[in-house]
């Protein structure tokens, strides 16, 4: 199967102008990495902020991942990825829980970027 390294571009479907980019390896279509770095701007109560951060595979199957926002601090933040291969249109669903209240988020690929081309 065949390797790339790409970028991947998502927005949140409820707001668009809040956006989400990673970098990943894939092989066959399918994430491949067990980390990727990540950024998300984001609206926040201080504005639209920048946040840098790691996203860490929960296990081998590589399809829930775990945001680092940066010095081990693990957030109770997932991603959850599809079982296939990437595609635009495609969404995945972040899973925010705070104080044992679980909040969904939906975003959706909206440019994959070959780095290797």
């Amino acid at each position: 199967m065949s390797k790339s390294v790409v970028q991947i571009d998502f927005v949140w479907v409820d707001d668009e102008s809040q956006t989400m980019r990673i970098h990943a390896v894939l092989s066959g279509g399918k994430l491949a990495s067990e980390e990727m770095y990540f950024h998300l701007y984001e609206e926040t109560d201080e504005g639209r902020q920048l946040m840098p951060g790691l996203l860490q595979s929960e296990d081998e199957s590589l399809l829930r991942y775990v945001a680092e926002w940066g010095y081990g601090d693990k957030s109770n933040i997932v991603f959850e990825v599809l079982d296939r291969p990437l595609e635009i249109g495609q969404e995945i669903r972040r899973i925010d829980t705070v104080e044992n209240e679980r909040h969904e988020y939906t975003y959706r690929i909206v440019e994959l970027t070959d780095l290797l081309a």
